[in-house]
């Protein structure tokens, strides 16, 4: 897909596993039916991690800044 990529094609992942997002240039998080986080690997980190423990940090952080935001 790397190829693919460097040739201008968009190439579309999904995956549960946090650790594969590192690998993406850019990312949308996806919880609850709403995009939470748009960016690069970097930009959501840079964002939402403000401890610095990285990108699963971040998802933990939209994840819950969503649920307190939109209660159910």
């Amino acid at each position: 897909s790397d190829l693919m990529a460097d040739a201008g094609m968009t190439v579309l992942v999904t995956s549960h596993f946090i650790d594969e997002a590192e690998y993406c240039d850019r990312l949308a998080i996806i919880y609850r039916g709403k995009m939470i986080g748009l960016g690069s690997p970097e930009e959501i980190k840079a964002q939402h991690d403000r401890a610095g423990d990285g990108l699963e940090a971040a998802f933990i952080s939209l994840v819950e800044n969503y649920d307190r935001e939109h209660p159910q």
